[in-house]
Formats: structure tokens, C-alpha cells, sequence
């Protein structure tokens, strides 16, 4: 199955602003005979030289990166993320100020796309099974609320203080950026990079008949509307017959009245990302419909909705939710089982020499043991603290089965 020449639609406002930082970038023109389109977004902060600049050759750094010649793709964008960065230093490495850059790579002949990000650009993907439509996040967000960022910042001995990076008297809210070299390494004081350069890179594939549209936007937009409040917003309005690009107007327009001090908005909608033949549509029917699990590789801390990492990654308030529901020793037993159940399947598919059955029967005895000895209101305190302590110790870069055998033993030692 196969991606058509899909519609686009772009909106991009000044809001309340002086100066208008954000750019787009649309590399469309060559898909019929390149087989691939990207797509590229930026929002600047400081000054609008970075945006601008990264427009102007990001693309070209990546295309025309050796590695894309070799189909690797994620070296590719992330090779161009870093000769962009080199080229903003050498040009304006004594000036303040950086930009944002999320990327998307579409490709002709593949149900599969890349989504790349440094900074807080987001992009959500609408996928409806039956009348609904789901935001589905993308983009990994450079924020103080990851936990793998505050362990990559502590690394750094960075200065942070109230969500922000700090250093000279300036300060961000991200922490990966292109630009930003005042956070960047030799200019730290610690001799590390605080804001990275270096991209999350996932590949994305796409499921026919509920993937919808892609919305990509910058943060002018997010911080006023929650992302399945878009979803929702950009479904109904294809469903009445408006095109993308009305809905971007709109949706761009209700952001920048919303608030007396609105920021910069650009916003990206790509509608029809699969084909709209006979031969497809009559497979409709027919097509069973599937879970996002599995179908997302990162390079990265896998997002929570991954289910063979979702005990590993859930953040800390879904977390503090799992612990205080009522029936606390059977909810979290059968999350670590959920675990256990996925770690099996893992092995049992790549070939590896492990036996997990011993270790997945003591861990059952245990982890239910553990948690039913716990179940009393009295002692809590003490079972929150424990199940904190071994979570977080596993949140660390890559999440991956060997990091998932720990929290096994972790449960057993514990």
C-alpha cells in the first residue's frame, strides 16, 4: 500500500507578536519522481535568524546526506541536525537565540513515515476506529518533565531552575534546540552540551483506514488547545467537507484570538495519507482494526502508549494513579505481568537464548507477594517510595528488553 499525493494544508499567524519567528518548509515537488516528500517546521526563539537559516538548508542536509543514499534514513536526519547546527555556530555562534525543527518524511511507495524533533514543536497523528478520532503523540517534547532529559542534563551539570535551563542570565524552557550555543558546549562551563542538537527519530507505521492526518504545529498552538482537542477539531471539520486548509485558518485564527498575548502559530495539516482506489476501498470492510503497539520504532525512550515498555515509561502522575487505585495490589500485579507477558513474546521472536519461565514464575510469587503485603493503608508511603524507586531506576536512555530483565529482578530483589 502506497502514499498518494496527499493534500496540505498551511496556516501561519503573527498573533501578538513583533516579529514572526516560526517557518515551514514544504520539499513536495520532486515525489512523483523521487518517491519521498519532507516536510519540515521550526519555531525561533531569541532571534529569527536560526528559523530562518533552517529553513533555507536543513532539507538539503539531509537528502543529501550520504546515508539517505544508503536508505538509513534516521542517520540521515540525524547527520543533517547536526551539520545545521555546525553551520548556525560557525554563522552566528556569537548571537543569542534558536529554533525548534520538527521533520517528516514521507515516502511513495511505503505505508511508513519518519517524525523527527529537537525542542517542542509537537506533531499528533488522527486515527479513527469507527466514529472517533485519537490524538496520537509523536513527537518526543524537550522538556524538564522528561525524566531521560533531567538524567542527560545532571550528566551535563547543567544549571536548572523552575523548568527552565539557565545559564549567563538567559534561560530556555527545552532542552534540545538548534542553536542555543551559550547552552552548548565549549561555551559551558562544564565543558558539555546542555541543549542537544540531537534529534528523537521515529519511524511511523501507518495503519489503513484509521491513520487520517497529520497535524504538525508550534507550541503557539498547543499551549492554547490539547492535542485531542485539534484531533477532534480537524475530524469534524473534514467530515462537514472543509479542506485542510481551511481548517488550518481556523484552527490557526481561534489560537491567536484566544489569548491577549498570543504567540507566533504555523500549523500543518497533511490529510489522505493512503490511497482512496476501489481495490483499496473495498478492503475496508474487511480490514480489522489495529492498536498503535509496535508499529512505532524510536530511537529513543519508547512513548507510554508502546505497551511492551508502558510499565517502564508511565509518567509520574499516571503513575501516582495506578498506586492509588483501590485495589492497588491487583492493579500494579497485573501491570507487572502485562510486562512479564510482553518481555516473553520479545524473546520468543528474535531468536535470543533466554529462558524466562523460571524468572517469570518467581517474579509472579513475588511481585503478588510483595504487593498484597502492602495492600494496608498504613504502610502506603513505604510501597509508593519502592515502586518510585524502581521505576525511575530504569527510565534511563533506550529503554530495551535487557532494561526490562532489570525491573524483574529489581522485583524479585526488592
Amino acid at each position: 500500500m502506497s502514499l498518494v499525493d496527499f493534500d496540505v494544508g498551511v496556516a501561519r499567524l503573527l498573533g501578538d507578536r513583533d516579529s514572526q519567528m516560526d517557518r515551514f518548509d514544504i520539499n513536495h515537488n520532486f515525489f512523483h519522481d523521487r518517491g519521498y516528500s519532507l516536510f519540515l517546521l521550526y519555531d525561533g526563539h531569541g532571534n529569527g535568524h536560526y528559523s530562518k537559516h533552517a529553513k533555507k538548508h536543513l532539507a538539503d542536509y539531509i537528502l543529501n546526506d550520504p546515508s539517505f543514499l544508503k536508505v538509513n534514513y534516521q542517520e540521515a536526519i540525524v547527520n543533517g541536525f547536526k551539520k545545521e547546527d555546525k553551520v548556525l555556530h560557525d554563522l552566528y555562534g556569537s548571537h543569542r537565540g534558536g529554533t525548534t525543527a520538527t521533520v517528516a518524511l514521507f515516502f511513495k511507495q511505503k505505508n511508513q513515515f519518519y517524525i523527527a524533533n529537537v525542542g517542542d514543536s509537537t506533531a499528533v497523528l488522527g486515527s479513527k476506529i469507527g466514529s472517533k478520532s485519537t490524538a496520537i503523540h509523536l513527537t518526543y517534547d524537550d522538556k524538564l518533565d522528561k525524566v531521560d532529559e533531567r538524567i542527560r542534563l545532571k550528566d551535563a551539570r547543567a544549571q536548572v531552575r523552575k523548568g527552565r535551563v539557565i545559564r549567563a542570565g538567559v534561560s530556555v524552557n527545552m532542552t534540545r534546540a538548534l542553536g542555543d550555543f551559550e547552552f552548548k558546549a565549549p561555551q559551558t562551563e562544564t565543558g558539555k552540551d546542555w541543549l542537544s542538537p540531537i534529534p528523537h527519530v521515529c519511524a511511523v507505521d501507518l495503519i489503513p483506514f484509521q491513520d487520517e492526518f497529520l497535524i504538525m504545529a508550534s507550541d503557539g498552538l498547543w499551549n492554547v488547545y490539547d492535542e485531542q482537542t485539534v484531533v477532534d477539531a480537524v475530524s469534524e471539520g473534514l467530515d462537514l467537507g472543509y479542506d485542510v486548509h481551511q481548517i488550518a485558518d481556523a484552527l490557526a485564527s481561534a489560537a491567536v484570538n484566544a489569548t491577549s498575548m498570543s504567540d507566533n502559530v504555523t500549523l500543518m495539516i497533511f490529510k489522505q495519507l493512503f490511497p482512496q482506489y476501489e481495490e483499496f476501498e473495498e478492503l475496508r470492510g474487511k480490514y480489522t482494526p489495529k492498536t498503535r503497539a509496535d508499529l512505532i520504532y524510536c530511537d529513543e525512550p519508547p512513548h507510554k502508549w508502546v505497551d511492551h515498555d508502558w510499565l517502564c515509561n508511565l509518567p509520574e502522575q499516571e503513575l501516582f494513579n495506578v498506586i492509588n487505585t483501590p485495589d492497588i495490589g491487583f492493579e500494579i500485579y497485573f501491570n507487572r505481568l502485562k510486562a512479564l507477558s510482553m518481555i516473553k513474546s520479545i524473546f520468543s521472536g528474535s531468536g535470543a537464548d533466554h529462558d524466562l519461565s523460571e524468572v517469570e514464575a518467581s517474579a509472579e510469587k513475588q511481585v503478588k507477594a510483595k504487593f498484597d503485603q502492602f495492600k494496608s493503608s498504613d504502610k502506603q508511603q513505604r510501597l509508593e517510595e519502592l515502586f518510585f524507586r524502581n521505576v525511575k531506576r530504569n527510565k534511563t536512555k533506550g529503554i530495551s528488553v535487557k532494561e526490562d530483565i532489570r525491573i524483574i529482578n529489581i522485583v524479585k530483589k526488592s
